[in-house]
């Protein structure tokens, strides 16, 4: 090879580099501000995530959610940076490029996981909601469950049944359907139905009832306990009797009913009250013939 190609060779790339050195000397102003503003979203990151953890303390959402919920605070404030800088260093078929395969990525899994970003969605708008359909601890009715409520995860939540069984169901199943929550008030109706004698003065029955519910403890004074007679049943006049209870759980309910009929009887019993048994009449028609007829 001939001296004149070396030569030419070298001054082709003593140009090239200097064409780059000046490009580096143009952009230098864009690279520092860029770097410049790449630092201050990162301040900027620090401060959201710290105010959006502030937030989600305050409104009491579930530690993973809120974890999450930070990072995505985060994410957002420094891509936002990231795209800014490299739109100033002139990279912007970079940032279409980026934007355009996350884009195509972000369809992609949609499709892929939709059942989990729909139960990942639930969760965190379960657990950051300002109305909380229910804590930890909460009595509720959902999907033909009664349990209460374990723990909220970004993906499920765990139910714990009266009967001990651990129920994990998926955030969409909870969010998109019918929940009751029987804590959340912190008060409930108990309800107890008894059947008196036909010949009993239902006056001298309410007062005696009346009488014997406001024995019951711990019991609310407001409402006060309510009777009524509500239909005649085939033996006995049937009544309807309720009262309110501080309510934080099953049990409250069950020892209030258990101490309201303890004391209905014992009230009864000392008034001459009667609680029919249910009555049948057995008829002999000739020949050992047995009819059984209900009163």
């Amino acid at each position: 090879m001939s001296p004149e190609v070396y030569e030419k060779l070298y001054l082709r790339l003593i140009a090239k580099l200097f064409r780059w050195l000046e490009h580096l000397v143009e952009m230098l102003p864009n690279t520092v501000v860029a770097l410049l503003l790449i630092t201050l979203f990162w301040v900027v990151s620090v401060l959201a995530a710290a105010l959006a953890r502030k937030a989600l303390r305050g409104i009491k959402a579930d530690q993973a959610a809120s974890r999450l919920m930070v990072g995505l605070v985060r994410v957002s404030v420094l891509g936002t940076g990231l795209f800014m800088a490299l739109g100033l260093l002139g990279l912007d078929k970079a940032v279409t490029s980026l934007l355009a395969g996350a884009g195509i990525v972000g369809l992609a899994l949609g499709f892929a996981f939709q059942d989990l970003a729909a139960n990942l969605i639930s969760g965190v708008a379960l657990a950051v909601s300002r109305e909380h359909p229910f804590q930890a601890g909460d009595l509720v009715e959902t999907n033909g469950l009664l349990g209460v409520v374990d723990h909220v995860d970004l993906r499920t939540t765990t139910i714990t049944t009266l009967d001990g069984k651990s129920v994990i169901i998926p955030n969409k199943q909870v969010y998109q359907t019918i929940l009751v929550n029987l804590t959340a008030s912190g008060r409930r109706r108990v309800e107890l139905v008894v059947g008196v004698d036909y010949a009993s003065n239902l006056a001298h029955v309410t007062s005696v009832t009346l009488s014997a519910l406001e024995t019951v403890r711990p019991r609310r004074s407001d409402p006060p306990p309510r009777v009524y007679f509500r239909r005649f049943g085939d033996s006995s006049i049937e009544l309807l009797a309720w009262f309110w209870i501080d309510f934080r759980g099953q049990e409250d309910l069950l020892r209030a009913q258990h101490d309201a009929v303890i004391a209905i009887q014992a009230a009864y019993a000392r008034a001459d009250i009667h609680i029919p048994f249910p009555i049948r009449t057995l008829d002999l028609h000739g020949k050992g013939e047995l009819t059984l007829r209900k009163l």
